[in-house]
């Protein structure tokens, strides 16, 4: 790096203000939603990490750790407490096992309590039909290269 590339790096040469930076409320609350609309339990470290994604120049290291050992929206369920999730997720899980439960017997089983038999005669026919155009497929000069197109 050049002395000029340098000295354009400090920050009395910086004008203007930052903008489109997320609040640490918002970055917060993006990080929940984030981290717990895929998947009902998260680190600590990645709650933490998430909220200095979402809170990028604002939030800092120490504030991210705080937020994942003390928010009151999360539950430790694991005896380590390295696992976290929130009280939302465990209520949809339960509404969940809820109508799991309340469909119960609600219909008739598949197969009737039988064992699934998979050959049929549309098993068979669709056989028959790719063993009749896999060979014609085969010899076709381009059918490889455009296999990979698609």
């Amino acid at each position: 790096m050049t002395p000029d590339q340098r000295e354009s790096l400090r920050m009395a040469n910086v004008r203007g203000a930052s903008e489109n930076l997320v609040e640490i409320d918002s970055a917060k609350d993006l990080a929940i939603e984030h981290l717990f609309g895929r998947s009902s339990v998260a680190r600590e470290s990645h709650v933490a990490g998430m909220l200095l994604r979402r809170g990028i120049g604002r939030v800092s290291v120490e504030a991210a750790r705080i937020l994942a050992q003390t928010d009151s929206r999360f539950i430790r369920r694991d005896p380590n407490g390295s696992l976290i999730t929130t009280r939302e997720v465990l209520a949809e899980e339960r509404r969940t096992v809820e109508t799991c439960r309340d469909g119960q017997g609600a219909h008739e089983a598949m197969g009737r309590g039988q064992a699934w038999e998979i050959g049929s005669e549309v098993v068979a026919k669709s056989e028959e039909q790719s063993r009749a155009v896999l060979p014609e497929l085969l010899r076709s000069p381009g059918w490889i290269n455009n296999a990979h197109q698609t």
